[in-house]
């Protein structure tokens, strides 16, 4: 009963923490048609390409799982490439993620499912296979 008491008091501790896991990344952001998505997937050197990953950006800090701009930007020339064919020109940013907690607490939460079920096993002395 102890171990779960303290277990229990340990997870809640760290769920409600705010670590930052998401470092800063870079793409390019569309400026010919509204600057809406960062796209991440690079063809070569600073074309990018339209038809795969792209990371949603809007101007409202409170949008869930927004792309933020960061200073550090170079805002140098970059193309986007859709299907071989030239579908924009943009700018290079480096970005990263807010306001997505489910991603911040996704790790503390399987940790305390794990613990909990560990427990639950060892407590019944059940048999697995």
């Amino acid at each position: 009963m102890r171990f779960l008491f303290i277990f229990t008091v340990c997870s809640i501790g760290l769920f409600f923490m705010h670590i930052p896991i998401a470092s800063s990344q870079s793409g390019c952001i569309d400026n010919n048609h509204g600057g809406d998505y960062i796209y991440t997937v690079i063809i070569s050197g600073t074309e990018y390409d339209g038809n795969s990953a792209k990371v949603p950006h809007t101007y409202n800090s409170t949008t869930d799982c927004n792309a933020v701009i960061l200073p550090s930007s170079p805002y140098s020339s970059c193309t986007i490439t859709k299907n071989g064919m030239l579908y924009g020109t943009g700018s290079l940013v480096n970005y990263s993620l807010e306001n997505c907690p489910l991603d911040d607490y996704s790790i503390f939460s399987l940790c305390l499912l794990g613990g909990a079920g560990y427990y639950l096993i060892k407590r019944k002395h059940l048999i697995l296979c």
